[in-house]
């Protein structure tokens, strides 16, 4: 890599690339509420499989958009490339930061987080006060 300027493309390949990451953590985590509504109590058991269930799903849509961009990374510099060779290249390698923290942080972070046993609520103590009357009409 040289020490290409930033360009309006490649912004806007990272804000494609922001756009997956938060879309596939949202679908993961999403996948985990669901298994507790199903009954599965959280803890490692519901993140792993929850995990194992959006692996394969997450495995494709990255490989599939990374390997439809080798080709621009790979021959950016042939001529008429040279303006979306910065665009492949940011959504590439955000596509593999994105897999690896969709399959390896975000566990972790839930299982820290939203998988923690959650207090019981307190029940507010009813005041014993007996009822009030309003006064006769007169």
């Amino acid at each position: 890599l040289d020490r290409a300027a930033v360009s309006v493309v490649a912004l806007t390949g990272l804000l494609t690339v922001l756009a997956m990451a938060i879309r596939g953590g949202l679908l993961q985590v999403r996948q985990y509420q669901r298994l507790e509504e199903k009954g599965q109590p959280p803890g490692p058991e519901l993140v792993e499989l929850g995990s194992r269930q959006r692996f394969v799903p997450t495995v494709t849509s990255i490989l599939a958009a990374g390997l439809a961009l080798v080709p621009l990374v790979v021959y950016g510099s042939v001529s008429g490339l040279e303006i979306v060779s910065p665009l492949a290249l940011i959504i590439v390698g955000g596509l593999v930061t994105t897999a690896l923290v969709n399959l390896l942080v975000l566990p972790t972070l839930y299982l820290r987080i939203a998988a923690r046993p959650r207090p019981a609520a307190a029940e507010p103590e009813a005041a014993e006060q007996p009822p009030r009357t309003s006064p006769a009409p007169a």
